[in-house]
């Protein structure tokens, strides 16, 4: 215990939200400063690449750690007789005053200065808003855009039009839907079998007491050959 007098000991409470936002300006000026790499290397006529670390899969199936060039894009072009600068953080562009999303020089040589004087502004917290805006998640439907109807909505409108919203059948599970409830095939007739014979005999008797002649004619009948 004699050891532990030689440290200085205190109690403080760490800040999440200051050091998310110390976290945002140091990528931000990493990538301003990468800026100024590339501005230099395209003067030349060169690109500028970075080494990255990369897992990747060799001949004999095992991850490995490699190292990949990559080249970085430059954030400026040329457009209307000067060159354009758009800062980005992450694939977002930031609108730095506000209103615009990008800032025009005349000459490239202009560049180098305004992402210094960026940089500047990154670490004295000028660009916060900018930033925390950029991150702000994006409606999914734009103001005033219709949004398509929903599958549940449609089928419950249907069910409305047949007179009934009432499930045919509780599902087994939540998970599982309602299944209709099985129909009952209607009974099946017995045959029954009917002697038709004597029906015959009594109605020929009829016919013979009706006209005596009708049997001669009968008997007399040619046969036709089937």
């Amino acid at each position: 215990m004699a050891s532990l007098k030689t440290l200085t000991f205190k109690t403080i409470e760490r800040n999440r939200h200051e050091s998310e936002i110390t976290a945002r300006r140091q990528k931000l000026i990493v990538k301003l400063e990468e800026q100024q790499k590339v501005l230099e290397h395209h003067i030349k006529g060169e690109q500028y690449t970075v080494n990255r670390p990369k897992w990747m899969q060799n001949n004999h199936g095992e991850r490995v750690l490699v190292q990949k060039q990559r080249v970085i894009r430059p954030w400026f072009f040329e457009r209307d007789g000067g060159y354009y600068l758009q800062v980005k953080y992450g694939t977002r562009i930031l609108s730095v005053d506000g209103v615009h999303n990008a800032i025009f020089v005349e000459a490239i040589s202009d560049l180098n200065r305004v992402l210094s004087k960026l940089i500047a502004d990154t670490e004295a917290g000028v660009l916060d808003a900018p930033i925390a805006q950029a991150l702000k998640p994006k409606p999914k439907y734009k103001p005033g855009a219709s949004r398509p109807r929903s599958m549940t909505a449609c089928k419950m409108r249907s069910a409305s039009a047949l007179g009934s919203k009432k499930r045919t059948s509780q599902p087994f599970s939540k998970k599982r839907a309602a299944q209709p409830e099985p129909m009952t095939p209607p009974p099946i007739m017995a045959a029954v079998r009917i002697n038709v014979a004597p029906l015959l005999a009594d109605a020929a008797s009829e016919v013979v007491k009706a006209d005596p002649a009708s049997l001669n004619r009968a008997q007399h009948a040619p046969v036709l050959a089937s």
